[in-house]
C-alpha cells in the first residue's frame, strides 16, 4: 500500500480519523495534545476515539476531547 521511492526510501499510506457519535471525521494532523480536522466542526466534549490507519491496518486510541468551536478546525485531546 505504501510507496517506495528509486532512492530507497518508503512512504506509507496514512489515515487519521476521529470516531465520535458513529461518524467518522478525516483529521489532516495529530500532535501530542490537539489535533486538526480537514474541515471545521463543532465537537462535544467527552470520550470518542481517534482511528490511525497505516497501510491498511488499524489502531484505535481513546480520547477525551475539549469542546471545539465550529469555526474552527483544531481540536484539544487528552
Amino acid at each position: 500500500m505504501g510507496i517506495n521511492w528509486g532512492d530507497g526510501g518508503y512512504s506509507a499510506h496514512v489515515e487519521i480519523f476521529l470516531v465520535m457519535d458513529d461518524e467518522r471525521l478525516p483529521v489532516a494532523q495529530i500532535g501530542p495534545h490537539s489535533f486538526v480536522l480537514r474541515e471545521p466542526r463543532s465537537t462535544r466534549r467527552g470520550y470518542a476515539t481517534i482511528v490511525i490507519r497505516i497501510n491498511g491496518e488499524e489502531q484505535e486510541h481513546g480520547v477525551i476531547l475539549g469542546v471545539a468551536d465550529p469555526t474552527e478546525t483544531e481540536v484539544a485531546y487528552a
